[in-house]
């Protein structure tokens, strides 16, 4: 059982790496797209 649940707690951690890094990355741009829309209205 461990040696199965070693490499998919290691995936896990990795998506869930990746999804926090493009997630935080989008949320960046989201802000400063609404900031640079509300400066130009």
């Amino acid at each position: 059982l461990k040696i199965l649940f070693e490499p998919g707690a290691y995936i896990v951690g990795i998506c869930g790496m990746v999804f926090a890094y493009t997630g935080w990355h989008f949320f960046h741009t989201l802000f400063y797209f609404g900031l640079f829309l509300r400066l130009n209205m």
